[in-house]
């Protein structure tokens, strides 16, 4: 048996690492005491009370101002691409006030509040630095479910533009996309495999099934640098306490097998 138990993702942040740790114990306590830590002390993990409804967009302005501007004021798509990659709004579940489809209309009317997108662009959806996530796989033109590309429009034409290998950059045609979504957030399940330096998660004001301990966990290794968590106290405690429970019947099949040999 090999136990791994260095986290390379949050590299020398102990709070990150820190926090991880209590998470995957089960440790509401010592997870908040942590996250209480002031952040005027160089702590990396912070949590706030989740807003009431309707002031969750205000909320959000100077992290989305701070993180998203920089990306659609980019002079090129290859820096936007980067811009864009340093910061993620993860969310606990899809739909409702504080689901992520929510999450992006709040983010598209800040930004074009503030005269980053045009009126006219925002109607059409293809406004310079919009990021959509790929939601059904074409194999013809080598997207797959989760890519994340950005709108780009140059000479009339709307592209959007991938990573690619190498660190090189390709462009597709908007309109010929597979299904796709805006993705200034998206889910905590949608973001496993992925990385950012810095990271929102936002948790619902009421207990679902899918508030555990592992996506929780989940939420907070995505990040490298800092993690900032917007949940009522007793949401996240239950979140903490409760474990992922499989129903895939294969313990069952097993057990099973033992006892008739």
């Amino acid at each position: 048996m090999v136990r791994l138990s260095t986290n390379h993702r949050a590299g020398n942040s102990r709070f990150l690492h820190a926090a991880s740790v209590f998470v995957n114990a089960g440790d509401a306590d010592g997870f908040l005491k942590l996250a209480r830590i002031p952040e005027t002390t160089g702590s990396t993990v912070v949590w706030q009370e989740l807003p009431q409804l309707g002031k969750l967009k205000e909320a959000l302005k100077n992290a989305v101002r701070q993180h998203y501007q920089q990306a659609i004021q980019c002079d090129s798509v290859a820096e936007a691409l980067k811009a864009f990659g340093q910061f993620r709004i993860l969310c606990a579940v899809r739909e409702g006030p504080y689901g992520c489809e929510a999450v992006n209309r709040m983010v598209e009317d800040i930004l074009r509040e503030d005269g980053l997108i045009p009126a006219e662009s925002y109607r059409l959806g293809s406004y310079r630095g919009k990021p959509v996530m790929v939601t059904a796989n074409n194999y013809l033109l080598k997207l797959f479910n989760g890519d994340i590309g950005l709108v780009w429009p140059e000479e009339g034409r709307s592209l959007v533009y991938f990573p690619a290998k190498a660190e090189s950059i390709r462009a597709v045609a908007r309109e010929r996309l597979p299904a796709h979504e805006t993705v200034y957030a998206m889910t905590v399940h949608k973001s496993q495999g992925s990385e950012f330096q810095h990271v929102l998660v936002i948790l619902p004001d009421r207990e679902t099934l899918l508030l555990t301990r592992q996506l929780l966990y989940t939420g907070l290794t995505r990040a490298r640098e800092s993690v900032t968590i917007l949940a009522p106290e007793t949401i996240l405690r239950q979140a903490v306490a409760a474990q992922a429970q499989r129903a895939s019947g294969l313990g069952q099949a097993l057990n099973s097998q033992a006892k008739s040999r």
